[in-house]
């Protein structure tokens, strides 16, 4: 989360919120926010509940980060 909003600052985004956790939204509700060089809200959060199922394993899609 933090090389997330770290990454977007340092790509032309505004800081709209920094990286921690939200407890009116939980306890283990941790999220950043930034606006982008357009002008766009983004949020990126990690929300630690647990599930009953583990999540698939990830595969690589070839996206990058700008």
């Amino acid at each position: 989360m933090d090389g997330f909003h770290r990454a977007a600052l340092q790509h032309g985004g505004h800081c709209n919120g920094t990286p921690g956790v939200r407890p009116d939204y939980g306890d283990d509700y941790y999220a950043a926010f930034v606006i982008d060089p357009d002008g766009h809200p983004i949020e990126a959060v990690v929300d630690r509940t647990p599930t009953r199922q583990p999540a698939p394993p990830l595969r690589d899609v070839g996206m990058s980060v700008l």
